[in-house]
């Protein structure tokens, strides 16, 4: 999970009155429709819940490991979040300036 990064997080609360943080982790900056894991967070930040294997599934149709994440919702009773996701940043917002247009253009990094 050392590849991915939080792109979104939501508060759950258990029927029995505990609250817990719940965050959802992707790709950085274009995140990925088969490959968002959830955690479980407690009121001390210890995740509840692990995701190994990362994906399940085989070659053709992967998709993320989120048994963890199931079966301690469960256990906790925990209402669904609200997952409220940042927003992604542009590839323009990413670059700095003086490597905007650069691209692979070897010439361009030689002094005129």
């Amino acid at each position: 999970m050392a590849d991915y990064v939080p792109v979104g997080m939501g508060c759950a609360r258990s029927t029995r009155g505990g609250e817990y943080l719940v965050v959802e982790y992707g790709e950085p900056l274009i995140g990925c429709n088969i490959c968002e894991w959830f955690f479980i967070y407690d009121a001390d930040g210890v995740p509840l819940n692990q995701s190994q294997p990362a994906m399940l599934g085989s070659a053709g149709s992967l998709y993320p490991n989120n048994e963890g994440y199931t079966q301690v919702s469960k256990q906790l009773d925990l209402h669904q979040p609200k997952i409220q996701h940042a927003p992604r940043p542009r590839p323009l917002d990413v670059e700095g300036p003086s490597l905007r247009g650069q691209g692979d253009n070897a010439s361009a990094a030689e002094p005129n």
